[in-house]
């Protein structure tokens, strides 16, 4: 346990650790107190995560340094805190709670294995809602969105199967045709400067714009690459279908950069 709590602290909040500098409010707590560590516990089993899950009591977050160690002063018995967490939430939730002696001082460690989710409440209690999915985002805990809750279905019940289905078609969104009529400009000559012929009207002429302003010279030779692009370009659409059992959110498609 030393070992883990050493490798623990110095990593940052996220999906799979929580830092809490006290112990909760358990013991003679209001319900919206006892409702903190249920949601804290919500989160964690609820989040996207590869491994188990911890929330470590008596520990400052500093990030980017490690988290000090500030210890506890209050004890809580593991199987208060099991038959509290589980008259509460549904399905049963499997975790531990551990107090350990660290660095001269007593910490709290919950750890939340990795397991079917979502995990929920049937019945309002405290601050929490009934049949809302609290889910840990970063360093922060919020309400799941409903794709989102099924989504934590289908990959713990190993059926998240992703499929998704890329094309290219035509403007007007029909099928491409085998071949391309296309332009190719090919200029055999070079392009002369570009320059504005200016000429005073009088002594009292204020100066061209010209003359502030310098022509851009190679306006002729732009112009030319320009025609010779856009003559050579053929338009396409990028057609994204989703095949999924579940919605599909923040897609990107990234073309990389041709020469």
């Amino acid at each position: 346990m030393h070992n883990l709590l050493n490798m623990l602290r110095y990593k940052s909040e996220g999906t799979d650790i929580d830092f809490k500098s006290a112990q909760y409010r358990f013991t003679n707590g209001s319900e919206n107190d006892k409702s903190e560590l249920l949601k804290d516990i919500l989160a964690i089993a609820n989040s996207w995560r590869d491994g188990t899950g911890y929330i470590l009591l008596g520990f400052k977050d500093q990030r980017p340094n490690p988290a000090e160690v500030v210890g506890i002063h209050d004890s809580i018995d593991d199987s208060r805190i099991q038959q509290f967490v589980n008259s509460k939430v549904k399905p049963k939730l499997t975790f531990s709670y551990e107090e350990h002696l660290y660095e001269g001082k007593t910490i709290g460690i919950i750890s939340i294995p990795k397991q079917k989710r979502p995990f929920y409440l049937t019945t309002a209690y405290g601050k929490l809602k009934s049949n809302v999915v609290y889910v840990r985002r970063g360093s922060s805990t919020d309400e799941a969105e409903p794709v989102e809750t099924i989504a934590m279905g289908y990959e713990d019940n190993g059926r998240a199967e992703m499929k998704i289905e890329l094309s290219l078609r035509t403007p007007d969104n029909d099928t491409l045709p085998l071949n391309f009529t296309r332009t190719y400009l090919h200029f055999t000559e070079e392009f002369p400067d570009f320059e504005r012929p200016s000429k005073p009207r009088g002594p009292f002429d204020m100066p061209s714009v010209s003359s502030i302003y310098r022509d851009n010279r190679n306006f002729f030779r732009e112009y030319a690459e320009y025609m010779r692009i856009n003559k050579a370009l053929i338009m396409l659409r990028l057609v994204l279908l989703n095949r999924s059992g579940v919605q599909l959110s923040n897609a990107k498609v990234e073309q990389p950069l041709i020469q």
